[in-house]
């Protein structure tokens, strides 16, 4: 038994530990931003899901350009502090502040998917094949008018099926966000597509992509910086399907946090429905998606930070809500959504 745990602290530290069933290893340093950039998730992991390696992607300091990497067997880093990339000039012109990572649900695959975005709003990707970084054809940079990079304007997912990639940033116009899809079979790196969604009052500063264990459905859910509006649409698998967006709500808890989580269930017989939770400046709400969103239900008190996660097993959902550090008692909560 093996868990990973990766943190930023107040310093700037990226460190990783590991749990072993009963005890925490000692925290390996990966890199340090210092305190100017401490709040933002320069780092991300996933394991493989043959191998059950862990592959760690992060910023090794500041002003570092280039995005390192760390791999780790269960006993021993296998590689270590090593490039992402090794092309001159650099894709990316920025130090890197945001890394979203994503490992392919296919059985007996070691593929993990990387989309950063870096200080200057550019945006880059790669695909691990197990034992090296992949550009995908890519050899410039994605996009340099990303939106803010003190956010997350970066997700990726994969269809469960097909094991396509789909990649998703933020743009700089409000009602615009930049997706690129990379087929499995042929392997084939897209164009940027721009997916403009019409209801948005301003430029989106969160985002976060997930994947329908039992179909290639993946669902997009979003946040504005300045209009504070939470809303979804779903892939379908070919198109992204504009009868399915949806504004959720236009009275978000703050810019500072991401005030929504989405996930898909993952009972047995509950193929495609999904779950939203959001906070705003009094409660927080839930909605259930079937064939289409139901009513929402709210309760508790405002809430800042969402987060929805499924245990892969079991199919339970866990909801882990906390309120800004603003409010006069800083609640967190979780629930649990049983089958």
């Amino acid at each position: 038994m093996e868990i990973a745990l990766g943190t930023i602290d107040s310093t700037g530290d990226i460190r990783v530990q590991f749990w072993n069933g009963s005890t925490w290893t000692a925290t390996k340093l990966l890199g340090n931003l210092g305190t100017t950039w401490d709040n933002v998730r320069s780092f991300d992991m996933e394991y493989e899901n043959a191998n059950d390696r862990l592959v760690v992607v992060y910023a090794s300091g500041l002003g570092n350009v280039t995005p390192k990497y760390s791999v780790w067997d269960g006993s021993t880093w296998v590689s270590d502090n090593v490039a992402v990339f090794t092309t001159s000039p650099a894709p990316t012109t920025g130090w890197v502040s945001f890394v979203e990572m994503a490992r392919n649900p296919l059985p007996d695959n070691n593929e993990i998917a990387l989309i950063y975005a870096d200080a200057n709003h550019d945006v880059m990707g790669y695909r691990w094949t197990g034992t090296a970084w992949d550009n995908m054809g890519a050899t410039t940079v994605w996009d340099t008018t990303a939106t803010l990079t003190r956010k997350k304007p970066v997700g990726v997912a994969y269809e469960s099926i097909t094991g396509n990639i789909m990649f998703m940033w933020a743009d700089n116009t409000a009602t615009y966000q930049q997706y690129r899809l990379y087929e499995n079979t042929p392997r084939v790196l897209s164009a940027s597509i721009p997916l403009v969604i019409a209801t948005q009052g301003s430029v989106v500063s969160w985002i976060q992509l997930v994947n329908c264990p039992f179909n290639d459905n993946i669902l997009y859910g979003y946040q504005t910086q300045t209009a504070f509006e939470v809303g979804t649409i779903e892939w379908n698998g070919t198109a992204w399907n504009a009868a399915s967006s949806v504004e959720h709500d236009t009275g978000a808890e703050d810019t500072l946090d991401q005030n929504f989580g989405i996930a898909y269930e993952g009972f047995a017989g509950s193929n495609g429905r999904a779950w939203i939770w959001w906070g705003d400046s009094a409660t927080v709400s839930r909605r259930l998606k079937t064939s289409g969103w139901g009513a929402a239900t709210a309760t508790g008190d405002d809430t800042a930070r969402v987060l929805l996660y499924v245990h892969p097993v079991t199919g339970t959902m866990w909801a882990i809500t906390a309120q800004d550090s603003t409010s006069t008692a800083d609640d967190l909560y979780e629930n649990k959504v049983l089958s």
